[in-house]
């Protein structure tokens, strides 16, 4: 019985404490950024990019 108490009094919130501080680092140091994410946002960039300029030229030419 006196185990258990020292384990909710002692143990549980220290256990509690280090992971919200490492979900706290986590949050940061940037750890969580998916970088594959990263990369096919600026995939549709580019491609945004080339189909404002083609249309841009094709505006241009018309008038």
């Amino acid at each position: 019985m006196e185990l258990l108490i020292i384990l909710l009094l002692f143990v549980l919130p220290l256990v509690v404490i280090v992971g919200l501080l490492l979900i706290l680092k986590r949050m940061l140091t940037g750890d969580n950024v998916d970088e594959e994410r990263i990369d096919e946002l600026e995939a549709e960039l580019e491609d945004l990019e080339r189909t404002v300029e083609r249309l841009q030229a094709e505006r241009s030419d018309g008038e």
